[in-house]
């Protein structure tokens, strides 16, 4: 089976909790294989590993940083190993959703249904479902 139909079939299968991982939305536990699985095939992961030092070396640089910079400031900085990305616009809300649910879902929330499970919209400031009609003002 070709990976890239595996990552493909993976990616956007959603679940009611999202995270974020180098600015990417990741929607479920399948959708993070997915994305990784992408990644992986597009050559993004073979990054170079951060810069990494013995503890005696980060002592001593340390110890130099004190001696010749105000405190709380490092003179080395590493991006730890994340992928920079440019900011993008925000979208636009979807026909039948509003920018309340928009707002949600943008934050990592995605209210699920108490009665199906299925993703509930905030219309006229209240919950309701779509699938079986739950509505909660």
């Amino acid at each position: 089976v070709d990976p890239e139909e595996i990552a493909e079939e993976l990616q956007g299968i959603r679940s009611p909790k999202v995270a974020w991982d180098k600015g990417e939305q990741i929607n479920s536990i399948p959708d993070a294989i997915g994305t990784a699985m992408r990644r992986y095939l597009d050559g993004e992961v073979d990054k170079a590993y951060p810069d990494q030092a013995t503890l005696d070396e980060t002592a001593q640089q340390a110890q130099e940083t004190d001696e010749t910079e105000p405190r709380g400031r490092a003179s080395r900085e590493t991006d730890g190993g994340a992928a920079s990305a440019p900011p993008t616009a925000e979208p636009e809300p979807e026909p039948g959703e509003t920018g309340d649910t928009q707002s949600l879902i943008d934050s990592g929330e995605s209210p699920e249904c108490p009665e199906c499970g299925d993703m509930v919209q905030i219309v006229e400031g209240c919950r309701k479902c779509p699938g079986c009609g739950w509505s909660r003002c």
